[in-house]
């Protein structure tokens, strides 16, 4: 894999993060965020998938514990993600039809509850960019790396 190919596809998971705790912060702060927009399982899984065979290719090329932090704080950042989500969008006895996708309003228990989870992630997220930086630079000063290194079930598939 080429290090400009392997450089867009961590940029892309950046992006993501990013975009998911801006729509998190709009939740926080009532603005309009439907279900659907904020729901993460599909990439979270593939990210995890992508770290276990990608991830375990990258660690033999780049030194240090990179990977396998980037890998813990990942999956750290989804468990204090889902907790905000499942606070505005599990249960509630709302119509399925009706309105599935609207985040409910939190009472103040859930609010005092948002504020811990909310400070987690936030301390999460960071440190996932901060990782996420030391990986890119490390890859932008690393010799590139040709496909035929890599069989083609360990692909990057952010």
């Amino acid at each position: 894999m080429s290090r400009d190919i392997l450089l867009k596809h961590v940029e892309k998971t950046v992006k993501s993060l990013k975009v998911q705790m801006t729509k998190v912060e709009h939740l926080k702060k009532g603005l309009h965020v439907m279900r659907d927009e904020i729901h993460m399982d599909d990439e979270e899984s593939k990210f995890l998938a992508w770290m276990e065979g990608e991830g375990a290719y990258l660690k033999e090329h780049l030194p240090g514990d990179t990977i396998p932090n980037i890998a813990s704080l990942h999956a750290a950042w989804f468990i204090h993600y889902k907790k905000i989500y499942e606070l505005y969008f599990a249960g509630g006895g709302r119509s399925w039809f009706k309105d599935k996708n609207l985040p409910k309003i939190l009472d103040a228990q859930d609010k005092e509850r948002l504020i811990v989870y909310y400070a987690d992630l936030i301390e999460v997220h960071e440190m996932l960019l901060k990782k996420f930086a030391i990986l890119l630079q490390r890859v932008s000063s690393s010799r590139a790396v040709d496909d035929a290194d890599i069989e083609s079930s360990e692909k990057l598939t952010i």
